[in-house]
C-alpha cells in the first residue's frame, strides 16, 4: 500500500468515525474478509469497536481465525489488526457462552505469536483497551513466574510427573528463583542430583530448552484441569 493510499484512506476514516457505530458496523459486515483485515490494519483505534459493533459471534470467529492464519505470514502489519480485533472481543453483553468462545480465540491468536516483545506490547495495549481481554490471556499464560508463584504442594505434584532428565533442562536456562522454587520442593538428594545434572548438561540447545519447556506448561496445564493443582491468579501488569 502506497503513501497515496494511505492518505486516501485515512481521509475516508475521518469521515466514517463521524457516523454512528451501528452504521459503520454495517458497512464493515458487507466487506470481503481480506478487505475487512486490510481496514482493521490501517484503521485508526477508535475505528475498531464500530467496525465489530454488529458483528455476529461466528462472523467474529471467521475474522478472528483468519487474523489467526495470517499470523505466520506477517510480521508487523498484521499485528495492528490483531489488537484492533483483540480490543472488541469480549463485550459486556456477550453471554457467558459466548464470551468463553471469544476467550478461546483471544488465547489462540496470543500464543501464535513467537515475538515476546509484541506480547507485552498486546497485554500493554488490552490493560488500557479492554482489562477482561488482558485477564484472559495472564490467565492462560504459563511461564517460569508461574510456576514461582504456585503453593509448594502443586509443585510436589508437578514435580512428580516430571523426568528429570528434562526438568535439568528445562531449569538450566531458568532463574535463581525458579531454581530454588523446585529444588526446595523435593528430596535433598533429588535435589543434589539434579544440580550434578544441569552441571553435566552445560549449554542447552535452544530446541532442547523449548521441548521441555513446552513439555512441562502442557504437563502443568493438565493438572490444573484435573484439579489436583491449583494455578495462583497473576496481579495485572505481573
Amino acid at each position: 500500500m502506497n503513501e497515496e493510499n494511505i492518505k486516501q484512506l485515512d481521509e475516508y476514516f475521518k469521515v466514517i468515525e463521524k457516523y454512528p457505530s451501528n452504521t459503520v458496523s454495517l458497512a464493515f459486515i458487507q466487506l470481503s474478509i481480506p478487505n475487512r483485515i486490510v481496514a482493521l490494519t490501517v484503521a485508526p483505534i477508535s475505528l475498531y469497536k464500530k467496525f465489530v459493533n454488529q458483528l455476529s459471534l461466528e462472523d467474529v470467529i471467521t475474522l478472528t481465525k483468519h487474523l489467526y492464519s495470517e499470523l505466520i505470514r506477517y510480521e508487523d502489519n498484521i499485528i495492528l489488526g490483531v489488537y484492533g480485533q483483540l480490543l472488541s472481543l469480549i463485550l459486556p453483553n456477550d453471554t457467558i457462552e459466548e464470551k468463553e468462545q471469544k476467550a478461546e480465540i483471544l488465547i489462540n491468536l496470543y500464543h501464535a505469536i513467537d515475538d515476546e516483545d509484541k506480547k507485552r506490547s498486546l497485554l500493554d495495549v488490552l490493560e488500557v483497551m479492554n482489562v477482561d481481554a488482558a485477564e484472559v490471556i495472564r490467565e492462560s499464560v504459563i511461564d517460569e513466574n508461574t510456576f514461582i508463584d504456585s503453593d509448594d504442594r502443586s509443585i510436589q505434584r508437578l514435580i512428580r510427573e516430571i523426568d528429570n532428565s528434562e526438568l535439568a533442562t528445562y531449569l538450566s536456562r531458568g532463574s535463581e528463583s525458579l531454581k530454588e522454587k523446585f529444588l526446595t520442593n523435593m528430596s535433598s538428594r533429588m535435589a543434589e542430583m539434579l544440580r550434578e545434572d544441569m552441571i553435566f548438561l552445560g549449554g542447552v540447545s535452544d530446541n532442547a530448552y523449548k521441548k521441555s519447556s513446552e513439555n512441562i506448561c502442557r504437563i502443568y496445564s493438565l493438572l490444573v484441569e484435573a484439579g489436583e493443582i491449583i494455578k495462583n491468579k497473576r496481579m495485572s501488569g505481573g
